[in-house]
C-alpha cells in the first residue's frame, strides 16, 4: 500500500508543515521524499 502523509506542528517557535511518502511492503514501514518547509512563526500564524 502506498499512503501520502502530511501534517503540521510547532518547531523551535515556527509552525512547519512536513509532508512525507509511506510504503508498506510485507510487513515493513518504508517512509521516503520528506519534505519539511516552514509556514511561519507563531507570533503570524493564522489557526
Amino acid at each position: 500500500m502506498v499512503r501520502h502523509n502530511i501534517t503540521k506542528y510547532v518547531e523551535d517557535n515556527e509552525l512547519v508543515a512536513e509532508a512525507w511518502l509511506q510504503i508498506d511492503l510485507f510487513g515493513f514501514t518504508f517512509c521516503f521524499s520528506r519534505q519539511k518547509v516552514k509556514i511561519s512563526t507563531l507570533e503570524n500564524a493564522d489557526f
